[in-house]
Parts: structure tokens; sequence; C-alpha cells
């Protein structure tokens, strides 16, 4: 058996510590770790040591379901590290039937000599592509969900980028409109325009000293107290999305391997 030991230091709440131990699985996972052993209480804080601390951070009730809470991009990390441990597995056993098969064929009474070697072989790459098609389901029922999330942020965020654009087009026209008519406006409404279209500006400005007023208006900036918009990360939003269900067991892919074996040893 191989074993996976991981020290870990608090991150501050029982839902950090635990995606640090998810992460930390599948770490182990990926370098064919049968089990993993984490420190005492590593969800919390060693409160023995700490008299009087707050731990209201970390209280969970007995029936708690802290640990069905994985996230999208957590089981997708996880389980995209044990996908490529099982493919990299099939091709290795795939290979190995084919030089096996070429023996066979190449060796007098080969088929005969080569008989169990070829059906061991044949267990263990059934019975990795069969958890490989397990956990390729999971993954692509979760990407399914993530793309989903994904797909509605980026929809949103074009409709308001497409209304925030057909604002900032108002206020530019306006702009020019005013200036054309001779009236004031604030430098920083000036640049705007200019920016936008250099030629538009000049023509508004060409036009503004022809326009004969007998009073100039003056308008406060269209784009006081402006404050940049900030657009929610499309990618950190279906990461963040709880996972849509529990994903399949990570077992070793050697595990499955020795299991297959073992079965056919015990017939």
């Amino acid at each position: 058996m191989k074993l996976a030991m991981y020290q870990m230091a608090n991150a501050g709440s029982v839902k950090e510590n635990l995606n640090k131990s998810l992460n930390a699985i599948a770490e182990a996972a990926k370098n064919h770790a049968d089990m993993i052993l984490f420190p005492e209480v590593q969800l919390t804080e060693f409160f023995p040591q700490f008299e009087g601390q707050d731990k209201s951070a970390y209280q969970v009730a007995l029936d708690s379901q802290i640990g069905d809470t994985m996230k999208a991009g957590e089981a997708r990390g996880i389980y995209s590290s044990v996908l490529k441990t099982y493919n990299e597995q099939k091709f290795k056993l795939s290979k190995q039937r084919n030089e096996l098969k070429e023996r066979m064929e190449n060796t007098p009474d080969g088929k005969t000599r080569y008989a169990d070697e070829a059906a061991t072989l044949e267990l263990k790459y059934n019975a990795v592509a069969e958890k490989y098609d397990e956990y390729q389901s999971y993954v692509s029922q979760l990407m399914e969900q993530w793309n989903s999330k994904f797909n509605s942020v980026v929809a949103k965020q074009q409709v308001e980028v497409a209304k925030d654009y057909g604002e900032e087009m108002g206020k530019i026209m306006t702009v020019a409109r005013r200036i054309m008519h001779g009236d004031q406006v604030p430098m920083q409404d000036e640049k705007k325009l200019m920016e936008f279209d250099k030629d538009l500006y000049i023509m508004a400005k060409n036009a503004g000293m022809m326009a004969q007023l007998k009073e100039r208006k003056k308008y406060d900036s269209l784009w006081e107290d402006e404050e940049k918009k900030e657009y929610e990360d499309p990618m950190e939003a279906a990461d963040a999305e709880e996972a849509f269900a529990d994903g399949p067991e990570v077992v070793s892919v050697e595990s499955v391997m020795e299991a297959a074996i073992g079965e056919k040893e015990s017939e």
C-alpha cells in the first residue's frame, strides 16, 4: 500500500481547510497513493492550545453536510487529474496488449503459452476502462453545469456592456450637440468627445464658434462621480458553483487493477 502524508496549516475556517484537504487528496491520487493521512483535527484549530479563543467560525452541526459542498471548480480539478492518470494507464495497457498480441502471433503455440498473461492484461484493461468511463461521465455532466454558468454570466455581461455603450453614446452626442450650440461644457466632457471621435469634436467646435447665441449655457459634466464598472469573472463564477452531485469515489488505478486480478484468482 502506498501512503501519502499531508502537513497543513490552518486556513481560518472549516470550509477553507476542507478545500485544502480536497486538493491534497487530488494530488495524492495523482501520485497513485492508496491512502492519505492528515494531521489531527485538520479542519479546525487545535483548541486546547488556545484557551479562550473564539471558536464560532469552526462550529459544525452533528448532521452538517459540509462534506457535500464541493465546488464545481474543485471537482473539476480533482477529477481532471484522476482522468489523466486513468487515461495514461489505459494507453500503457493498450500498448502492452498490442505487443503481447504480436508475440502470440509470432511464437509457436503462442496463444496457449501467453493465454494467462493475455487474460490478466485484458482484465486490467477492462477494469481501468470501466472506471475511466465512470469518471468521464461525471466530468462531462460537471462541465455541462460549468459551461452553463459560464455562458450565463457572459451573456448577462454582454447585455450590460451593450446597455453601457448605448448610454455612453448618448452622453457623447449630447456633449457634441451642446458644443455645436456654443454652450460651455467641462473640459472632461470635451476630452471624452475628442477621444471618441476627433473629427466630430472639431466639427462641433467649429459649429460652436459660428453659433450666434445671445446667452451661452453652462453645463456640468455628464461623467461626474463616474465609477469604473467591474464585471464578475465568468470562470470564477462557474468554479464557485456547487457541484451538481457528489463525484464517484476516487480510487487509485493500481487498486482497480489489483481488484480485477483478485477476482480472477478467486474464481
